[in-house]
């Protein structure tokens, strides 16, 4: 979906606010990505039990048996409608098989719950990015953003990632000194134990470059390709890029 110019106004502020955000949290320390949840019981059900068929579920989705993990979690979301635990392993797994239109029904319930439970939101995020709702996609990610970016020891790719994907939305809707400024963040991001590797990282900074010659801003996409083709030599579209871009300055 097309932004119209009203909504992306709201949004792309949103977006420069937040980006003012990210920096003075880069000293974060990086951890575990799982996070723990406040469960509401049924009378019915016991810790012990529901954390083990969490854990069924987890497992199940961590071993790529995505409908076994839908079938465990649709069971205890009947026994326990309050539980997060069991959306978010839900919403993975929807995601995992693209079932972008069920992964956002159920999470929305599930959100009831807990609105502001940063894996709910980076579902809700995920699947209208993939289903290219483009407006609640930047809302989405944005929210999530800022949420997990002020969580000690939260792993950093998450970041990362999601500033990668939010960069797509505004490529995609021509919106590129925000697409710039998103796909910078992710690299700044890129650190720590979750570190992309050098192949993977140089798409990034090709990224950077493709959109940086978009804006006509020449210079700063040579040195983008540049180190897209120093973490990557065999990189043939930098190669390509640094021929075209050899000698240019901005206009």
């Amino acid at each position: 979906m097309k932004l119209t110019k009203f909504s992306l106004v709201i949004q792309t502020t949103a977006f420069i606010a937040l980006f003012a955000v990210w920096q003075p949290l880069l000293g974060a320390q990086e951890g575990n990505a799982n996070s723990t949840s406040t469960v509401q019981l049924s009378s019915s059900t016991t810790v012990a039990s529901l954390r083990s068929r969490n854990e069924d579920a987890l497992i199940a989705y961590r071993n790529r048996d995505f409908q076994s993990a839908i079938s465990i979690t649709l069971k205890e979301i009947q026994q326990s409608p309050s539980n997060l635990d069991s959306y978010a392993v839900l919403g993975w797994s929807l995601n995992a098989l693209k079932r972008y239109d069920e992964a956002i029904r159920y999470t929305q319930q599930g959100r009831a719950y807990g609105s502001n439970d940063q894996r709910l939101i980076g579902i809700m995020a995920e699947a209208h990015f993939a289903l290219g709702n483009d407006v609640n996609a930047i809302a989405f990610f944005q929210t999530y953003i800022a949420i997990i970016g002020r969580i000690p020891g939260y792993d950093t790719r998450y970041i990362r990632d999601a500033y990668r994907d939010l960069a797509e939305v505004f490529i995609r809707n021509g919106e590129l000194h925000h697409a710039d400024i998103a796909l910078s963040s992710s690299i700044a991001w890129n650190r720590g134990s979750s570190a992309l590797d050098p192949v993977r990282l140089s798409r990034l900074w090709s990224r950077l470059g493709y959109v940086r010659e978009l804006l006509k801003d020449l210079v700063q996409a040579r040195t983008a390709w540049e180190q897209a083709r120093r973490l990557d030599p065999a990189m043939t579209e930098a190669q390509q890029a640094l021929v075209r871009l050899q000698g240019s300055t901005n206009p």
